[in-house]
């Protein structure tokens, strides 16, 4: 392990949380006023008007504007493209491009013709969105890939080789976090790392941590969030925790006890383990049940857990708006799903749950109504059947989800024939397919990661020929391979990250590290 002296450790921290304030600052800044990134004049020539292309430049920051001031907080994700029709001789259109789930990128487009020649004027900014970027606990791009990004691509891999199985990974500024799970108990269940010096990031740059639950040691994270507490100048991991061994049947697997760990990690050198509960009403063991946290998510205060399958409820709501106690929503802060739950997303009262169901690949649940304890209704809203090309059933997982906008991004395991899909972009409010495709070549694999910015999917994959791979999704229902590389990671990724246009992979087989940033040739 390297050696940090005090100071340097206290302007690491500093700084972060620095960043993250300017950040917010900037995005309320950027809201606010919708400052012109770049302006483009196609084709003009010296002796066009300059009225008219005053003009022009007038419609093109007024549709921004519009797109702009017409939309608040509740209505950020409607904010889509259009075409605005003919103004005196111009013809407008708005093109937006999600660079993440609080920031946009919105073109304005003005075109026309003079003397026969096609003429046109693009302006384009960033919007932010401050609300949702700290209901989100801090983890939100704001810059997306440019243009021709990501068409190759180099994939790092150093001497990352810790113990146990990768499961979850996110990037805070130049700070990795990775969660794994093992057999081990004096294993490393958390382990953080500085990677600001990405070529020659190995072992002894990461700090490791067993976490305690009962007098005994954890075996492993299934799944963790990052959240930033401006108000209490902290930064936090709350964790999907496994008790007993993973999988495991008998005496030592996996009991239902300390699937909801907090964790203050706002001092990366020194992580300090903090509450650690057990899901009430959850019973059974591996190999019939499987009762360890599986999932979990952050949105605006509450943390939602999903387990496998249990003696009970699968779904459960706390409320962490103070970290160091979370308190359990009540007996109607959990349901039981019957199913599976294999990712969470939250957003604008609903919770979205990738699950093992054969006919409810997602389920849609209403949490707007979970407000303090004994008072949390949830209830089925909707479902998704995901169907092979033919509407034939096609009946396997859901597997991981991504929302960005006003699209529900799917990824499924296991499909084995032509006509089945792994990969599905539906409209978040009515869960209406938008565009599917078969993304694995080989049969019987899964889905693993999806990240979304800029129109394109980044996607992980236990397909040994497709592990990583980059996709054009602009237009769902014309979903095409956007990378040229070949990848051998000669692991299973489990989980991505997107964050500063690079790409963090969580792999099996002792936890490696996999960093993937776009590049001029492939790698």
């Amino acid at each position: 392990m390297k050696n940090f002296q005090s100071h340097k450790q206290l302007k690491t921290f500093q700084s972060g949380f620095s960043t993250l304030e300017i950040v917010i600052a900037f995005a309320i800044l950027v809201i606010a006023l919708s400052g012109v990134i770049y302006v483009l004049f196609g084709d003009q020539s010296t002796a066009m008007s300059s009225q008219t292309n005053s003009e022009a430049l007038y419609r093109a920051q007024q549709i921004i504007e519009d797109a702009r001031a017409s939309k608040s907080h509740a209505t950020f994700p409607s904010i889509i493209s259009a075409g605005l029709g003919l103004d005196d001789i111009y013809q407008k259109a708005l093109q937006v491009s999600d660079i993440s789930q609080c920031a946009k990128q919105l073109t304005g487009l003005v075109t026309w013709n003079d003397e026969n020649r096609s003429q046109n004027v693009t302006l384009s900014t960033v919007i932010a969105d401050p609300i949702e970027a700290l209901a989100l606990g801090g983890s939100c791009a704001s810059v997306g890939p440019g243009p021709g990004d990501w068409r190759q691509a180099n994939s790092f891999h150093g001497n990352v080789t810790l113990d146990g199985s990768g499961t979850s990974i996110r990037v805070r500024g130049n700070i990795l976090y990775l969660g794994s799970k093992h057999n081990n108990a004096n294993s490393p269940d958390l382990s953080i790392a500085n990677i600001s010096d990405i070529p020659n990031l190995d072992d002894s740059d990461f700090i490791k941590l067993a976490i305690n639950h009962g007098g005994s040691k954890l075996n492993g994270i299934n799944d963790f969030e990052l959240v930033d507490y401006l108000s209490l100048g902290k930064r936090f991991i709350f964790a999907a925790g496994i008790y007993g061994n993973p999988g495991g049947g008998g005496p030592t697997g996996e009991k239902p006890q300390g699937q909801l760990q907090v964790i203050d990690v706002t001092d990366y050198l020194n992580p300090a383990p903090g509450a650690s509960l057990s899901l009430p009403g959850v019973s059974g063991e591996c190999p019939d049940y499987c009762p360890s946290g599986r999932k979990i998510a952050y949105y605006d205060g509450k943390v939602y857990i999903g387990t496998h399958r249990v003696g009970g409820s699968e779904f459960h709501i706390y409320d962490v708006t103070d970290p160091f106690n979370p308190i359990h929503l009540g007996n109607t802060g959990s349901t039981q799903i019957e199913h599976n739950i294999n990712d969470i997303i939250v957003r604008n009262g609903r919770a979205y749950l990738a699950t093992s169901s054969d006919t409810e690949e997602v389920i849609v649940l209403n949490v707007a109504g979970c407000v303090s304890p004994g008072t949390c209704p949830i209830t089925q809203i909707g479902v998704f059947d995901a169907k092979d090309i033919s509407g034939n059933p096609s009946d396997e997982d859901g597997q991981t989800l991504f929302l960005i906008g006003t699209k529900l991004y799917l990824g499924r395991d296991r499909v084995n024939s032509a006509n089945e899909r792994d990969f599905y972009i539906l409209d978040a409010d009515n869960l209406n397919v938008l565009g599917s495709k078969k993304i694995n070549n080989q049969n019987n694999t899964t889905i693993t990661g999806i990240q979304i910015s800029s129109g394109l999917a980044f996607i992980a994959s236990t397909d040994s020929n497709n592990p990583f791979s980059v996709w054009d999704v602009s237009d769902p229902s014309d979903i095409n391979r956007w990378d040229v590389c070949s990848y051998n990671f000669s692991v299973v990724p489990v989980e991505m990250y997107f964050d500063s246009n690079r790409i963090y992979v969580a792999a099996t087989d002792q936890s490696d590290v996999r960093i993937i940033e776009s590049a001029l040739t492939c790698n």
